[in-house]
């Protein structure tokens, strides 16, 4: 497809979908967007628990027999991955850790209030099964989003020439950071190299389609997702 085919597909699937249209002011408009995606305040930035569904139990017992073969490495790497996080978000408040019974080596993992106010949970698609359960993701999520000023806008355009978007960057700032977004051990284990604090001014940027002079939203603008895999 060429640029112009893919920015016309853009601009028309704005159109049908109702994207923000930039035009005028372009802090309001920015800071419009980031709000209707995370209209509960606090979903500005997410670190991915793992794909779960609580309440969790990590006894890999109640799954024998129940996992294709095709679907085995992928389980495995999952219940590695909730091995090292769940602790972790059960230490920092957000989970609570149970022993399934006295001397068990396995834990029930439950939300905890705080855990649920943070959670951001997105389910598997298709029917019941290992398959959907596998597709489930659980977020904890921190956080809005301020636009404080919009500093650049630039066309990029493409080796030959040719408009592809339009990248606009500004300064913005956090609030709503809880206390358990603030642990230093969140940074390690998900290697992350940025620390978010309310009142410190942090850069920004999004991705926005130009058409007659209007900026459409294309992509760029939503939540930061940490530990995707």
């Amino acid at each position: 497809m060429k640029y112009g085919q893919l920015i016309s597909a853009v601009v028309l699937a704005c159109g049908l979908l109702g994207c923000t249209d930039f035009d005028g002011s372009l802090k309001e408009r920015l800071q419009a967007e980031y709000d209707r995606m995370n209209e509960t305040g606090n979903r500005a930035i997410c670190y991915l628990a793992g794909h779960v569904r609580f309440p969790y139990i990590d006894d890999p017992t109640l799954d024998e027999g129940k996992i294709p073969a095709d679907l085995m490495r992928y389980y495995n790497i999952n219940r590695e991955e909730l091995a090292i996080h769940l602790p972790l978000f059960a230490e920092l408040g957000l989970l609570e850790r149970q022993p399934v019974s006295e001397g068990s080596p396995y834990f029930r993992y439950s939300l905890t209030e705080e855990g649920q106010k943070a959670l951001y949970f997105w389910p598997g698609q298709g029917p019941a099964g290992v398959s959907r359960d596998l597709d489930d993701k659980a977020y904890f999520c921190y956080g809005r989003r301020v636009i404080l000023k919009v500093t650049d806008i630039e066309d990029v355009r493409a080796a030959g020439g040719e408009y592809v978007y339009t990248e606009i960057s500004y300064d913005n700032q956090l609030e709503n950071v809880p206390e358990w977004a603030r642990d230093d051990r969140l940074l390690a284990l998900f290697q992350q190299f940025t620390k978010y604090y309310e009142g410190k001014t942090y850069k920004g940027a999004g991705n926005v389609i130009k058409k007659d002079g209007a900026y459409y939203n294309a992509g760029g603008i939503g939540r930061l997702v940490i530990g995707h895999y």
